[in-house]
């Protein structure tokens, strides 16, 4: 009825691009395939009435395949060979509709996988986490969908002045995606986050060279299996050496952080506020915000005063 996506895009002429836009299972609009996890709305005639798929059958037709159906919903049938699509979302919808203006994204799909979820259960009269669940899968990537991601970080990274990784070890940053990473970008600034969904098996040092790493305390002595030692002398002395680079801030909660730079040193910046209402999300405000600093070649204690405001002004906020 429409044509293929190629042959619209011959009409079309000129410089096209065929994007896949999975529709979410939350459309509001009513065409055919908005409810393919809830086939149930179907059964309405009002419904049907706007979908211009139905024009194209008769009458007849349309009454044996609702009868059919309805049948299999009220048996289960529908639930058992089908079932699962009703537990999918990709929210693709949202995180596009969720972003700027000016941030560009692209999407890899993995089938039968969720789109990483957290869900956080809050005390709300202190606004403090009680627990949160993981809705995820964090078996590494393989095959097409890694190659996939390694030559779309290619092509990004070779025109990008700043590459930033948040990896937080959910199973999508493998250590071949780090090789593509070391060998295309022009600088490097990472974060790799141990948490309760990864058990600490997503250490720093799986990087073995970044212009520049942040990291939270905790992760630092994790990485390098030391509770106790001075935490600058465990920056300048084990983690630097062990990732390969030559500037870190290493973030203290309330201590503030600590910055390291091999030519000029140590240097402790203190925090800017002791009302914290909500960590969540400081560090990865602090990476983003000083990764270019970094990158334009400031000292690492005026990378670190501006990261410790940032996330002053962070944490006194619900949420990302």
């Amino acid at each position: 009825r429409f044509g293929t996506a190629a042959e619209i895009a011959a009409e079309l002429g000129g410089a096209t691009r065929i994007e896949t836009l999975p529709t979410p299972a939350d459309c509001t609009d009513g065409f055919f395939e908005a409810y393919w996890n809830r086939p149930e709305v179907l059964l309405d005639p009002t419904v049907r009435a706007s979908q211009s798929i139905w024009q194209l059958i008769d009458a007849e037709a349309e009454d044996r395949i609702i009868a059919r159906l309805a049948t299999d919903l009220e048996s289960g049938k529908w639930d058992a060979e089908h079932g699962r699509l009703r537990e999918q979302d990709s929210y693709e919808g949202l995180i596009r509709k969720s972003l700027r203006s000016n941030v560009a994204c692209d999407f890899l799909y993995r089938p039968e996988i969720p789109t990483t979820r957290k869900c956080r259960f809050v005390d709300p009269g202190h606004t403090r986490k009680l627990f949160e669940v993981y809705h995820f899968d964090d078996t590494p990537l393989s095959g097409r969908l890694e190659r996939q991601l390694g030559e779309l970080i290619a092509r990004k990274a070779r025109d990008a002045d700043v590459v930033i990784i948040t990896d937080f070890g959910h199973g999508m940053i493998t250590d071949r995606t780090i090789d593509t990473i070391n060998d295309n970008a022009r600088f490097l600034a990472v974060n790799a986050q141990s948490n309760s969904a990864n058990h600490g098996y997503n250490l720093i040092t799986k990087y073995r060279k970044a212009d520049y790493v942040c990291i939270d305390a905790p992760e630092a002595r994790l990485a390098l299996h030391d509770r106790f030692a001075d935490l600058g002398e465990l920056i300048e002395q084990r983690l630097a050496p062990a990732v390969g680079s030559d500037r870190l801030i290493v973030t203290h909660g309330r201590n503030g952080c600590v910055t390291y730079d091999k030519t000029t040193g140590l240097n402790r910046i203190p925090a800017f506020t002791q009302q914290v209402v909500d960590t969540v999300g400081a560090g990865d405000a602090f990476l983003a915000i000083t990764s270019p600093i970094v990158q334009s070649g400031a000292p690492m204690e005026v990378a670190g005063f501006i990261g410790n405001a940032v996330g002053a002004l962070k944490v006194g906020i619900v949420g990302h």
